[in-house]
């Protein structure tokens, strides 16, 4: 499965967004096959930390924390900005409680 989206690039100018053209359309790719490996290799490490370790149930985390940042259907949480690093903060948030050998966030 590959997630494609138009790559957003916003105006310097904002009195030209309306007379916006664009030249050229760019697209970003998304292979899932991929993320999912990636996921697998960032998570890895914390196998020794979670008895019942499954790489399935840390994506199903991962995409609950998504949530917080919003998506095209939900509101994003104000406290939560992908462009100042807040995304990184969260995840790194998740791994410490990973360590803490809590078990999993969702059920």
């Amino acid at each position: 499965m590959t997630i494609i989206r138009e790559v957003f690039v916003p105006p310097l100018n904002i009195s030209k967004a309306a007379d916006r053209k664009p030249e050229k359309i760019e697209y970003e790719f998304i292979y899932i096959n991929i993320l999912r490996q990636y996921l697998q290799l960032e998570f890895e490490p914390y196998q020794k930390y979670l008895e019942d370790y499954s790489l399935q149930r840390i994506i199903d985390d991962w995409i609950f924390l998504l949530i917080f940042v919003g998506n095209d259907f939900l509101p994003k949480l104000y406290c939560f900005e992908i462009r100042k690093g807040q995304l990184d903060k969260l995840i790194n948030i998740f791994k410490d409680y990973l360590k803490s050998k809590n078990g999993y966030i969702t059920n």
